[in-house]
């Protein structure tokens, strides 16, 4: 089991003409005030029995 925080800084974006980016990929929503965006992971691994000793 774990986990991942991850914070992340925008430093440059390409909009195209006549529309606004709303989502990057990887980043999260795109406001005009913030350039900070943040992601969570979680994982959970388990093995599964094939072979029976």
């Amino acid at each position: 089991m774990g986990t991942s925080l991850r914070l992340n800084r925008m430093i440059n974006q390409k909009s195209p003409e006549n529309f606004g980016n709303l989502y990057i990929p990887g980043f999260n929503i795109v406001t005009e005030d913030n350039n900070f965006g943040t992601g969570i992971t979680y994982t959970l691994t388990y093995r599964i029995p094939i072979v029976k000793k």
